[in-house]
């Protein structure tokens, strides 16, 4: 026989804290046209939470399209960002010196706070095309040409455990 089923009425109470702060989806979006070292990089680090994501991108002009499609990710509360690129790279066919700030300026647009490495051969050239741009080293933007250092910030900022 058939019954009828009451399931009481449950009150749930607001939380001020977001309630599961580890659920956010890091995308760590790497510029370089050289995208072995990259790949090579990522995939020897170890304890890559499930939740963080390698976006490659080979040029500035790839970075801004990739930014312009997810405009709506960008603004979601449960993704981070953060930015590894190089300064001196093939764009369009052309060497261009100054990819690396060009690319900072473009993810600045969209992503005011997210965290950025310059990863580089040449630190003093690269503190001078920064300075150029008008673009200061601070607390979320860093310069290094260590691979220890790379594997820091992505440790930090990347989505390592």
């Amino acid at each position: 026989m058939k019954g009828k089923i009451t399931i009481p009425l449950i009150e749930f109470e607001e939380i001020e804290k977001d309630p599961m702060p580890n659920s956010k989806t890091m995308f760590l979006l790497w510029i370089d046209d050289k995208t072995t070292e990259a790949h090579a990089t990522w995939e020897s680090l170890k304890n890559i939470k499930k939740n963080s994501v390698m976006i490659p991108l080979l040029s500035t002009e790839e970075l801004k399209d990739w930014l312009n499609t997810h405009k709506t990710l960008l603004n979601d509360k449960a993704a981070e960002f953060v930015m590894v690129t190089n300064m001196t790279r093939v764009e369009k066919g052309v060497k261009n010196e100054e990819a690396g700030a060009e690319a900072i300026k473009e993810f600045r647009k969209f992503i005011p706070v997210g965290h950025i490495l310059v990863y580089i051969g040449w630190v003093e050239g690269t503190l001078q095309k920064l300075k150029k741009h008008q673009i200061s080293i601070n607390n979320t933007i860093k310069v290094s040409n260590s691979s220890d250092e790379l594997k820091k910030f992505l440790k930090v900022y990347g989505g390592l455990s």
